[in-house]
């Protein structure tokens, strides 16, 4: 498939809804397709606040709908990340959408304080090989440790979408997080909050560059728009990304849960 060098980013800082509402606004509140090119579609972690089933009509509605905007704009479609009731476990996990076919399920790895008495963790990171290029999709607290995104460029990750949910409060620090994760894997990263409060939007995407012989970071905030679009460049990174990870002597384990394993 011809991947683009520049992959156009549309994100939207949905306020969290129910399924139902959520359905409408797929409905209503997207741009006209013929608005302009979008590669990629992406959306904040649990914007759609009901429980699912797996095997239910309500996940198979949603799917169906999801998967006709996807095909509709000929693009991947990250809609956030949704609760999911799985073989009698919740899994808080994101769907990735390709030209009207579900690719797969990243399932959430590292739950976030009283997620933990909820949720049941997921137990491998994916890389998914779409039309946008390879992308990996770690949801909120997943990208606060370096080891989600530091397997993921070992196994051929060019970005990162990483739908997440956070506080107001701790803005700071997230941009913290996300920076570091793309400047230390040579990765843009396109974090996307939800605007209801007390989270309050101001999703942050991050692109590193080459400034003679290092890299530096450029930052775009969503601030309080509900929908922003920006580009990745990932073109240029693409040997960078390789050469940041062979730099990594790797004499360190990712994780002490051998059961956390890379799936290409």
């Amino acid at each position: 498939m011809q991947v683009p060098d520049a992959v156009r980013v549309t994100s939207f800082q949905s306020m969290r809804m129910s399924l139902e509402s959520a359905l409408k606004y797929l409905e209503n509140r997207l741009p006209d397709p013929s608005d302009g090119r979008i590669d990629l579609m992406a959306f904040p972690e649990k914007w759609i606040v009901d429980r699912i089933e797996s095997d239910s009509r309500e996940l198979s509605t949603l799917v169906d709908e999801l998967g006709m905007l996807s095909e509709r704009y000929s693009c991947v479609l990250i809609p956030g990340s949704l609760s999911i009731l799985r073989e009698e476990k919740l899994y808080n996990t994101a769907p990735v959408f390709d030209s009207g076919k579900l690719l797969g399920w990243q399932d959430k790895i590292s739950l976030f304080m009283k997620e933990r008495t909820a949720y049941s963790p997921g137990s491998a990171i994916k890389v998914f090989d779409t039309s946008a290029g390879k992308m990996v999709v770690p949801v909120c607290y997943d990208i606060d440790f370096p080891y989600f995104l530091k397997s993921s460029v070992r196994n051929g990750a060019e970005y990162a979408i990483n739908p997440s949910l956070i506080d107001s409060e701790y803005h700071d620090m997230w941009k913290v997080y996300i920076s570091a994760r793309s400047l230390e894997n040579r990765i843009p990263v396109v974090s996307v909050n939800s605007l209801s409060a007390p989270f309050s939007g101001n999703s942050i995407v991050v692109q590193p560059y080459l400034h003679t012989y290092g890299f530096k970071i450029r930052t775009i905030e969503g601030g309080s728009n509900e929908v922003f679009t920006t580009e990745l460049d990932i073109s240029d990174l693409r040997k960078h990304i390789r050469m940041r990870s062979e730099e990594d002597p790797g004499l360190y384990s990712l994780s002490k849960d051998e059961s956390v394993n890379n799936t290409g």
